[in-house]
């Protein structure tokens, strides 16, 4: 019942399980935050002029059918994008709203929006409709189509940035679409135990599903806490505080995955066949006890932004002083470079980025972890997802769209 995505961040089917739970929530009691940051229209430097037109000549499709939406990946070897993303395509609509290029921006959301029309017209999908796919991809006779999963973090990226296309034009149509995929995660992903995945309602969304209706029962807990804003916001907007009821009930019990030393496990697996909830199934990446460094910064800055502060804080006292760069994965006990397998020690672009946001969050200097990421970017404009920690040198082939995003704008959800 497990769906498996081939991207650097899937999840890994899990062996054992760690049990350090901090039960109650390690003492996380919301206080009031300094208000949210908010993507502000600015005029780019030079650097961001450079990524800018690696983002327009490298990544941005051009073909019928998707022309507006954007690839993920840009693989330098073979000099060409990949994996397209209705997610990533979310995400440089909100980085085109911060520089007041709402035509731009509203260029991408009418690309968006007919992946989601056609998904929910189709009957055979009904546990897919509201959703956006996780990625698109070309027939051999050139037309586009829906590929396999949908990804709950996915689809509420989209809506966060239809969100903010609805905010900045009062079209009704970006609201409308958000609330769909809304819909999607109460009514569909956030009921496991209606499916039978789950022994009881855990008030949270499954992680993904397939066009064929299989799900992934597993409850991610950065990545869930990390958009929970957006449901709220969704509220806000619609009035219907079903979202923001969700929200709450879900942030309840995903905090108390932080553990004793500050961080947060990876995800709550209910088994399958399931089992009766069991706070000990909160779990690690890798039965290692090593976790995403992605991830675990986003369960940081999600706490931040929903108001407890003494869990944001104590996320970034475990992540150790990287001089900039931030190990691609962390150990649950101590915070430090943990790579599972064979994997080579690097630095995970990203994750420094969002390091900076946390500490920035927090009241500290991130001007070393600021000036690490700028400092890699490519001649070409673009960022590579990863440097190796030794003999610093690229990761593979690919760039990642997603990275030089964050290298300027912290794409937190406004909610």
């Amino acid at each position: 019942m497990v769906a498996s995505v081939q991207m650097r961040h899937s999840f890994a089917v899990l062996g054992s399980l760690l049990a350090l739970i901090c039960l109650g929530g390690c003492g996380n009691t919301p206080t009031d935050p300094d208000p949210a940051y908010s993507i502000e229209s600015r005029t780019p430097g030079i650097a961001e002029q450079r990524f800018g037109k690696w983002m327009e000549g490298s990544v941005r499709a051009r073909s019928a059918g998707v022309d507006g939406l954007y690839y993920a990946y840009y693989d330098t070897d073979t000099s060409t994008p990949t994996h397209l993303s209705p997610m990533i395509s979310a995400e440089v609509l909100r980085y085109r709203l911060g520089l007041g290029e709402i035509a731009a921006a509203r260029e991408i959301g009418e690309a968006l929006l007919p992946w989601q029309a056609q998904i929910s017209a189709d009957t055979r999908r009904s546990r897919n409709a509201g959703a956006y796919p996780s990625e698109i991809a070309a027939r051999e006779d050139g037309s586009f189509e829906a590929r396999y999963l949908y990804d709950s973090y996915d689809s509420l990226a989209v809506a966060e940035a239809l969100l903010d296309l609805f905010d900045a034009t009062s079209d009704v149509r970006y609201l409308k679409s958000a609330e769909r995929v809304g819909s999607w995660i109460r009514d569909v992903m956030s009921q496991g135990d209606t499916f039978a995945l789950w022994l009881s309602n855990l008030d949270a969304p499954m992680k993904a599903v397939t066009d064929a209706g299989d799900f992934d029962n597993r409850i991610a807990v950065g990545r869930t806490l990390f958009f929970l804003p957006t449901l709220h916001r969704l509220s806000e907007r619609t009035g219907d505080e079903s979202y923001a009821a969700l929200a709450s009930r879900a942030a309840t019990w995903l905090l108390d995955a932080q553990t004793p030393s500050g961080a947060f496990y990876d995800h709550y697996d209910p088994g399958y066949p399931p089992v009766a909830f069991d706070p000990d199934r909160f779990a690690p990446f890798g039965s290692d006890g090593s976790v995403v460094a992605d991830d675990s910064l986003r369960a940081g800055l999600a706490a931040w932004q929903l108001g407890y502060t003494d869990a944001a804080d104590s996320l970034a006292d475990w992540v150790p002083d990287a001089s900039g760069g931030v190990p691609g994965y962390l150990s649950l006990a101590n915070g430090g470079e943990h790579f599972p397998g064979a994997n080579i020690p690097y630095h995970d672009v990203i994750s420094s980025s969002l390091h900076a946001a946390l500490i920035e969050r927090n009241g500290g200097d991130a001007s070393e972890a600021r000036e690490f990421v700028l400092g890699l970017q490519d001649a070409d404009g673009g960022w590579h997802w990863g440097w190796t920690v030794d003999a610093p040198e690229v990761v593979g082939t690919l760039q990642s769209t997603l990275t030089g995003l964050w290298a300027f704008v912290d794409l937190l959800p406004q909610g």
